[in-house]
């Protein structure tokens, strides 16, 4: 709505519009949409677009012979069946002036759903097709624009780059200028769309993000627990008491199941060598009044339990969400831009430090001792409390301390509007009493934090025009012999005030240049990348954006944080098993790649015991070297690696990279024990040789371990089988999954059909791991998660009988890289965004794309457990509760966007009728099954009776 707003005020026809977006798009699908099951023949015949039969069939025979034959044998002969009425083919969308709001057609999988386990490269349906050349030819469009990211006229069938005539996405697309607004954080599919849509990207900020905090029961226990640390030291008597409250409280909530997996995960072996801590003085006998978990442990344990628990509830609320979506155009303010400031400050921006740290650092404390089992007690924090305003007695209540004043720096500068001259004042009055300045300067602010926000005006900068940065000192003790205790801060905070809000405020940019190339003017380029994860220098947005050069992947900061991930897999491996994992199967993207310059490909290099070399003058990659076992201290792991298209598109040289790697460790004369590429090697060797093959190629076939999928396809089968409900067992999974990534790349080969390698690779696979790098989005909000990581567990359970461990790798902070198990990070993700109802709240700010959102969540969480069985019944009640059967939740989705409501309650009874929600509770089953009927007789109200039903 916004474009269309813009494209108004710059003389555009536009006609008359909506009034916002949710009545756009009701508008939209009330005149046709693509659901087959509501879709009416009185739409069909009123659709805008329509395409004779005749003039398609003219179309048709203008694109490549090749072409032809595959949509024929694939479709029929044209028109085909697909939205064709009375001999013309239906096109959904809305003319409004001289503007055309289309739907993007389906790709066709719900179609011939049989396809799903054999096509990866499944064309266009004829439908598509008319779609884009009435666009063209018909409607006489000067341009298009790609509303959305991940469309899917990019991943069509064709050639990775250089595209032909033969390829669909040239085909369908010819000459037509294509404008694409995408999230910034998203290089790989923005490169894609540039690359075989030849498309100019106009980038967008990610969402507003804030902190989740804590809600509900989970508040409750965090006060408990606070209360439990005081009454340790006042009055431990009542200790007993405490603890059957907390416990009581933790069985309510199903922490147990989270505490279960940190207790057996985390080393609470500690030698307590920190000056700031302290051991548990207090520890005492339970008696039989005190719940099971509690009275079999002894003091110490119960007290590491409450540290485990005083921990997760900590890093819980403090876990970075989204406030809801970005609207194109719109920059944060108030609440929204305080929020904002804080993640991008966070962690250090290339030579700018990190906020975090630097607070912690004015009270004598270490960031990286503070994350480290944060229920940890603390001493010596008495200035911390004072000013925070509240206790503080473990690691966890000092970072709670720490984000609140780096929080309220934030609140005092957007009353000050941003001046780089008012930080010392700021700085005075969060810091009181730390040598910032005269106390008696200090006089009390009594405006509300929320009042002051809505009254505080943001400057706004003009494009292009960045105010200098003054670093001028106010008070006379600041410039003593206190002034270098606060250097770091004042350049934190002058990077904020003189870029990073200027650099947000230009988020009318997005809009503005958008137009500009609407107008054959020219949209400046700019970097990508997360900006939360110390890349807020790529700011602004608004920019044709470019990824990274990859001579220099992975980077020598990549290979660190590799080597940090790698390491962790291995410890949690040993730890949990007593040895190490001979085999363990990775998934790669090359958005992944292009956002982190290479962490996944050094995490594979460094688990096989190899190091890449860089040229010195330049930093570009000549190569690898092998680690000695001297040097490495442990095995070579053998490692499978499932690349995505994009990757195979994006990096050849990282697939001759890793290929080399694993033949340079494969010829290496070590012991089979040090070394289980060798071994897996020489075993696999054997096999195929028995089968028949010969030496050259059995060898070649055992050294195969970068498998993708078909060479000008994409993908890896798994969300079809799910959207149209076509499996029943993990064979399912596997047999799509093969299917669509059984196709090996090495140094000099490209796309093998090596299916039969690929399932021989993946049945002594072990671990399956999955790195995530940043926190602006998580593993529900995308289905490639699911799909890459999802479908490889469960191909692996399907091919060995057995469940693989599944790890997840999250390096969102650079430094402190971590490794979790799916459940763990399952529990987290739903615990602080699922079903918080912050984020519920604030994803209903947008209606009908709001309640999307929600469906799409739904959707993800049972696709992963689909695949990776990581749901438990508890949890798919409390989804059922908060999506389907809380009336706020009803009314909203009544009134935005009935058709997800719908959804929502058909998936949720899919899970019980499959045995992935095993025992759910029978009046819960009774009311998702009334609220799915009445959903389908609201939705028949509207006039879109379901074909069948009339």
């Amino acid at each position: 709505m916004r474009i269309l707003r813009a494209m108004h005020s710059a003389g555009y026809s536009v006609g008359n519009l909506p009034e916002n977006g949710t009545a756009l798009i009701h508008e939209l699908i009330d005149r046709c949409a693509y659901d087959n099951t509501y879709l009416t023949a009185h739409q069909l015949t009123d659709a805008v677009g329509r395409v004779s039969a005749a003039q398609y069939a003219t179309w048709f025979d203008e694109i490549p012979q090749q072409m032809q034959e595959k949509m024929v044998a694939q479709w029929g002969e044209p028109p085909g069946e697909a939205y064709v009425h009375e001999g013309q083919i239906a096109l959904a969308g809305l003319e409004m002036g001289n503007t055309f709001v289309a739907l993007q057609p389906p790709r066709g999988y719900g179609m011939d759903p049989d396809a799903i386990y054999h096509q990866p490269d499944l064309p266009p349906t004829h439908h598509y097709y008319a779609l884009y050349r009435w666009l063209c030819d018909e409607w006489r469009a000067d341009a298009i624009v790609h509303v959305g990211k991940h469309g899917t006229l990019e991943w069509l069938p064709g050639k990775g780059v250089g595209l032909s005539e033969n390829c669909f996405p040239d085909a369908l697309l010819a000459d037509m200028p294509l404008f694409y607004p995408f999230i910034i954080n998203d290089p790989g599919e923005g490169a894609q769309a540039k690359r075989r849509a030849h498309a100019v990207v106009v980038d967008h900020l990610t969402p507003p993000m804030t902190t989740a905090d804590t809600y509900g029961a989970l508040a409750q226990l965090t006060q408990l627990v606070d209360e439990y640390y005081q009454v340790e030291v006042l009055d431990p008597a009542k200790l007993p008491l405490l603890q059957q409250q907390i416990w009581a409280l933790v069985k309510q909530t199903n922490l147990d199941a989270d505490l279960r997996a940190r207790l057996l995960h985390h080393d609470h072996e500690h030698d307590h060598d920190h000056d700031h801590d302290h051991d548990h003085e207090h520890d005492h006998e339970h008696d039989e009044a005190l719940p099971d978990a509690f009275s079999s442990m002894g003091g110490a344990d119960v007290a590491h339990l409450i540290e485990d628990l005083d921990g997760y509830l900590c890093e819980l609320g403090a876990a970075q969400i989204r406030d809801g979506l970005h609207i194109l155009g719109q920059s944060p303010e108030n609440e929204q831009l305080v929020d904002m400031l804080v993640s991008l400050t966070r962690l250090p921006n290339q030579d700018i430090p990190g906020l975090q740290a630097e607070v912690a650092r004015l009270f004598g404390l270490k960031i990286e001792m503070l994350l480290d089992n944060k229920g940890r007690r603390l001493n010596v924090v008495d200035d911390l409390a004072r000013l925070a305003e509240r206790p503080v007695v473990t690691r966890a209540d000092a970072l709670e301390a720490i984000d609140a004043l780096c929080r309220k720096l934030f609140v005092e500068l957007h009353v000050r509007s941003h001046h780089v001259s008012d930080i010392d004042d700021v700085l005075a009055l969060v810091f009181s009493g730390l040598g910032v300045a005269n106390r008696a300067l200090l006089q009390p602010i009594t405006v509300s934090r929320s009042s002051a926000l809505s009254q505080g005006k943001m400057h706004r900068a003009k494009a292009g025009i960045v105010r200098a940065v003054s670093f001028k000192v106010e008070h006379k003790e600041l410039s003593s012999g206190t002034e270098d205790r606060f250097a770091a801060l004042r350049r934190i905070l002058g990077f904020a005030c003189s870029e990073l809000v200027p650099n947000l405020a230009r988020a009318t940019d997005e809009i503005d240049n958008l137009l500009s190339g609407l107008a054959g003017g020219y949209v400046p380029a700019g970097p990508s990348g997360s900006p939360t994860r110390g890349m807020a220098h790529i700011l602004p947005t608004g920019r044709n954006f470019y990824s990274v050069d990859p001579r220099s992947v992975p980077s020598q900061s990549a290979w660190r944080v590799g080597q940090q991930l790698a390491n962790e897999v291995l410890t949690r491996h040993v730890r949990e098993t007593g040895s190490y994992p001979e085999s363990v199967a990775i998934s790669i993207w090359g958005t992944s790649a292009m956002r982190t310059h290479g962490d996944d490909v050094a995490q594979i290099l460094a688990l096989l015991g190899v190091r890449p070399v860089w040229r010195q003058e330049n930093r570009q990659l000549t190569g690898v070297e092998v680690i000695s076992l001297d040097e490495l201290k442990r095995p070579r792991i053998d490692v499978t690696t499932r690349i995505s298209g994009f990757f195979r598109d994006a990096f050849p040289q990282l697939i001759d990279l890793i290929d080399d790697a694993v033949h340079a460790v494969i010829v290496l004369d070590e012991p089979l024990e040090q070394n289980f590429v060798r071994k897996h090697y020489l075993s696999e060797l054997g096999e195929w040789i028995g089968k028949g093959l010969s030496e050259d190629d059995a060898s070649r076939r055992a050294g195969y371990r970068i498998f993708g999928a078909k060479p000008g396809s994409y993908g890896a089968g798994i969300l079809p089988l799910i959207q149209e409900k076509n499996w029943q067992t993990d064979a399912d999974f596997a047999e799509a999954y093969v299917n669509w990534g059984g196709y090996a790349y090495a140094r000099g080969e490209q796309g093998i059909d090596e299916r039969d390698a690929f399932r021989t690779r993946l049945s002594g696979v072990q671990v399956a791991l999955h790195n995530q790098d940043n926190r602006e989005h998580d593993i529900f909000d995308s289905d490639d998660y699911l799909q890459f990581h999802g479908g490889m567990i469960a191909t692996i359970r399907s091919l060995t009988g057995q469940q693989p461990r599944h790890y997840f790798g999250d390096s969102h902070d650079p430094e402190r890289p971590q490794v979790r198990d799916l459940k763990e990070e399952t529990l987290r993700v739903f615990r602080s965004r699922v079903v918080n109802p912050k984020w519920l709240a604030s994803i209903q700010r947008h209606g009908y794309k709001g309640g999307l959102e929600l469906t799409a969540t739904v959707d993800y969480l049972f696709g992963y457990d689909a695949t990776a069985r990581v749901m438990d019944d508890w949890m798919y009640e409390q989804v059922a509760s908060t999506y389907a059967m809380n009336p706020e939740m009803q009314h909203f989705l009544q009134e935005s966007n009935p058709w997800a409501q719908n959804a929502i309650a058909e998936r949720l009874l899919e899970a019980a009728k499959r045995g992935m929600w095993s025992k759910p509770e029978p009046q819960t089953l009774e009311a998702l099954q009334e609220l799915y009927l009445k959903s389908e007789t609201l939705l028949e109200a509207r006039g879109e009776t379901p074909r069948g039903k009339a």
